[in-house]
């Protein structure tokens, strides 16, 4: 990894130095505007190519991604170079912490003291270093299961005993590609089926069980949908379950599939929408299935989805306009959760964001 220094070409480090950069440049400009005039004859030839680096040693990198966050013209001189040691911001990273919070025994929230931490119980630190990236609790064998990141161990964590496991990891390869991917392919969700297996998926796109008789991660054979070449870098990124026990995810190619986790077997059901990602999933009490789409760069759009009838509907963007009181306008959500009452609930993540609540017909 390289960290880039640069500044407006304006202000040199040093007068001299500055002042006779500027002066080339200017030369520079001249002598272009006088090469532009010259008969086409005058630019290089191939043979030209003979007295620079070959073009399979050397090739260049934008200073951004265009045309998004491209450094302007003028200011991106890079006047410095420095190389780190590839860490990747995890060297002095403790580990993300399993937390336990009870609402009644929480006496801050009668009076909306915010000024007070939220009590909660710490249950530890699942791996060190690790960040925890996704959970998902069996409330009738009382165990949590969860995600760590960026090395996608799996652990389970019984909540009687207090006893945490590593069960295995769902990836251990960078994705590959470029040399920029420093990624695994993880899991941002995970799922149980009716019989306390656990789902989600892994290196090469492709699903992991835990087998909850056995107690042994599972890489399985069969993927998620994806795009056909992109089945690598696909991953599934939230679930959701039927009364009749089929697991419905969404993957973040953009795709909605129907698991059947008896006969592990995949049926995809198409693009809702025209985006990546399907970000939150939820069986509404009409019977629907409703989520939500859309990458980070992209604005989020509302879809429903009727496993009666195989019929989807585009509901639209995420939009709530209650002038002259409030307004506001979702771009990236990465929660989406049923309330009790039928309200489906989506919670946005931007850096100034609010929950959004939808109510099913």
């Amino acid at each position: 990894m390289f960290t880039i220094g640069w500044r407006c070409s304006c202000f040199g480090p040093a007068y001299d130095l500055g002042f006779f950069m500027r002066e080339q440049r200017t030369l520079l400009i001249v002598a272009a505007f006088i090469a532009s005039a010259l008969p086409v004859w005058a630019q290089r030839d191939r043979s030209y190519d003979s007295s620079v680096v070959s073009q399979v040693r050397i090739d260049l990198r934008e200073l951004g991604y265009p045309p998004v966050d491209v450094i302007p013209s003028d200011e991106s001189a890079i006047r410095a170079l420095a190389v780190d040691n590839n860490a990747q911001g995890y060297e002095h990273y403790v580990g993300g912490h399993l937390l336990k919070y009870v609402p009644a025994e929480d006496t801050a929230r009668n009076g909306n003291r915010i000024e007070k931490a939220c009590p909660v119980v710490d249950l530890g630190i699942p791996s060190k270093g690790q960040g925890i990236y996704a959970l998902t609790i069996d409330r009738s064998w009382r165990v949590i299961y969860g995600l760590t990141y960026p090395d996608g161990e799996f652990f389970s964590y019984q909540i009687r005993p207090g006893a945490l496991k590593i069960q295995g990891r769902v990836a251990r390869k960078i994705i590959p590609g470029e040399k920029i991917e420093n990624e695994k392919a993880i899991g941002r969700a995970l799922a149980l089926d009716q019989d306390g297996n656990v789902f989600t998926s892994g290196e090469g796109g492709r699903f992991c069980r835990f087998d909850i008789k056995a107690q042994r991660l599972e890489h399985l054979e069969i993927g998620v949908p994806a795009v056909p070449g992109r089945e690598v870098y696909n991953r599934v990124d939230a679930w959701t379950a039927d009364l009749e026990g089929s697991l419905y995810g969404g993957s973040s190619d953009g795709y909605l599939f129907r698991l059947n986790p008896a006969k592990l077997a995949v049926v995809n059901l198409g693009k809702p929408l025209n985006q990546y990602r399907i970000r939150g999933l939820v069986l509404a009490h009409n019977g629907k299935i409703y989520g939500m789409g859309g990458d980070d760069d992209e604005m989020a759009r509302l879809f429903s989805y009727d496993p009666a009838s195989g019929l989807y509907e585009l509901l639209g963007m995420i939009d709530v306009n209650r002038r002259p009181y409030y307004s506001w306008q979702g771009y990236v959500f990465d929660a989406m959760v049923l309330g009790l009452d039928g309200t489906v609930y989506m919670g946005q993540a931007e850096r100034k964001s609010k929950l959004y609540l939808y109510y099913p017909q």
